[in-house]
C-alpha cells in the first residue's frame, strides 16, 4: 500500500485532478485514485519550507548561464534555418532546464540512447 503526505492544495490546471506532495518516491498508480505531483517550489517560485535543492550556488550560476546560452544559440540556429543556412533545426525553447538539468546529473557511465 502507498503511504503519500498529500497537500491539501489542488493541482490548477485543466484534466488535472491531483493534489501536491512534497514526497519524492514511486507510487503504484493503481492504488492511488490520482497520482500527486512532487514539486519543491510554491506557486511564487520560492523553495517550500524543508526543501532543497542540493546544489550550490556556484552550481545553479553555472546552470543558468547554460540555459541563457541555449537561448541564444536557439535564436542564431533558427533564424540560420530560416534563411536556408542550415537544413533543419528543432528548438528547444521552453524546455532549457530540462535539457540542462538532465545534462547535470548524467555522466559518462551512463548510457544515453538518444
Amino acid at each position: 500500500s502507498t503511504n503519500l503526505t498529500r497537500t491539501t492544495e489542488k493541482a490548477r490546471f485543466p484534466g488535472s485532478n491531483s493534489n501536491f506532495t512534497n514526497e519524492l518516491q514511486f507510487v503504484n498508480p493503481m492504488e492511488l485514485p490520482s497520482i500527486p505531483i512532487y514539486r519543491v517550489l510554491d506557486t511564487s517560485g520560492n523553495l517550500k519550507s524543508g526543501q532543497t535543492t542540493g546544489l550550490s550556488d556556484e552550481g545553479l550560476l553555472s546552470m543558468y548561464q547554460k540555459m541563457f546560452l541555449l537561448s541564444v544559440m536557439d535564436k542564431i540556429l533558427l533564424q540560420s534555418q530560416r534563411q536556408g543556412r542550415i537544413s533543419f533545426y528543432m528548438t528547444c525553447s521552453g524546455e532549457e532546464a530540462a535539457v540542462i538539468g538532465n545534462n547535470h546529473v548524467i555522466s559518462t557511465q551512463h548510457i544515453v540512447c538518444a
